[in-house]
């Protein structure tokens, strides 16, 4: 099948290329956990752990507890935190909220310095008013976070 599939792609003109690694053949991270710099305690925890989650269920990276011996390094640092009404009915009632992070990530690659990164995300995640909580949106963001930090990492690797 990989035969057919290469000669495909050499009678077509198209050449791609795929990576089961980071950038510079780096194979393992560390993630220290993340600063809070935000007035809620606690949602540094909830972050570090959903990026730690996101890697490992990635696979391409294995994370490592060792900051000196790891080939790459991520630190985050959570600097605000809000939530907010999202949507409303058409009586004004809130339907859902929405929980708003800004979050610092600096990637040091040691094994190659032009994959390294430094960067402010955006990410939020949404709960319904009514039959979840804030913990939940938080969740959300979270996973909102972890996906937005693979992709960067592995951006230069395709």
């Amino acid at each position: 099948m990989k035969r057919l599939m290469g000669l495909f792609l050499a009678l077509t003109g198209c050449v791609y290329t795929f990576s089961m690694s980071a950038p510079g053949g780096a194979r393992t991270i560390a993630i220290p956990v993340f600063l809070n710099e935000s007035p809620r305690p606690g949602v540094e925890l909830d972050l570090t752990r959903a990026v730690i989650r996101a890697v490992d269920a990635d696979g391409r990276l294995r994370v490592v507890n060792d900051t000196d011996r790891a080939d790459m390094l991520l630190r985050g640092a959570v600097k605000t935190y809000t939530w907010e009404p999202y949507t409303y009915d058409e009586a004004g009632t809130i339907l859902s909220y929405r929980v708003r992070l800004k979050v610092g990530v600096t990637v040091e690659n040691r094994r190659d310095t032009t994959a390294s990164f430094s960067l402010d995300l955006e990410p939020w995640g949404t709960y319904d008013a009514e039959t979840e909580s804030e913990q939940e949106g938080l969740a959300r963001a979270a996973e909102d976070l972890a996906r937005q930090v693979l992709e960067k990492i592995f951006a230069t690797s395709f």
